[in-house]
Order: C-alpha cells, then structure tokens, then sequence
C-alpha cells in the first residue's frame, strides 16, 4: 500500500512571509510604559501629516506677523521691546512650533533639552 498523495512543500524561496506593521484601530496610542519614549509626532492625537501641517502653518503665520509687526515698529520708532498681548501669543506659538519642528527632524540637541529622561545613552544616535 502507497501513502495517499501529498501537495510538496513549496521550495524556500517562495516559502515568505509577509508581515505588515498595522496601527491600532480607533486612533488609539500603544500603551505607555516605563520605557516609552515622547517624540515629536505625538503632541497631537491626528496623523503625523496633519500634525507637521498645523505646526509649519503656525511657524509660517507667527513668522509672517511678527517680522510685519516688527517692521511697522521700526517704522513707527517704537521700540520692539514694547509687545502686546497678540505679539506675545505669536512669540509663543513662534516657540512652541519652533520646537516642535526641530524635535521632529531630529534634532538631538532639543530632544535632550525639552525631555527630562534619565536615560542618556538614548538621547543621542551614533
């Protein structure tokens, strides 16, 4: 009596797997542990695109007020120390994307600065 007949295994080039990195549905964030690290990307719960757009819009728009501001002052010779409360949310939204824009393209110098890790061997790639 002959074994009933089987499919060959395929050879090993053609045995892959293909494996896809899925994020979590819902919009959820893994869960934060110890060893879980801020970065750039999650100051706001929208995807990384919509984040970088809303803080290189409000980098361009404080810009654009400030140096327009600041042009009218020197025209005016009022001095630029004399600020008002809409110049001073330009300054911090300035600051604020500032850093964010930094932080995202990886700029260690700002990660090690705006973060408060006792881990310093992972600020900083070699």
């Amino acid at each position: 009596p002959l074994p009933p007949p089987t499919s060959p295994a395929p050879p090993p080039a053609m045995a892959v797997e293909v494996r896809r990195a899925t994020a979590p549905r819902g919009g959820a964030r893994p869960a934060e542990g110890r060893g879980a690290r801020v970065q750039a990307g999650d100051a706001l719960p929208l995807p990384i695109r919509h984040t970088n757009l809303i803080f290189s819009a409000l980098f361009a728009a404080s810009l654009a007020y400030l140096m327009r501001r600041w042009r009218e002052k020197i025209r005016s010779s009022t001095p630029l120390h004399v600020v008002g409360l809409t110049e001073i949310f330009a300054i911090c939204g300035l600051v604020a994307s500032l850093i964010y824009l930094l932080s995202f393209f990886g700029i260690a110098f700002v990660q090690s600065v705006v973060s408060n890790s006792d881990d310093e061997d992972e600020d900083f790639l070699i």
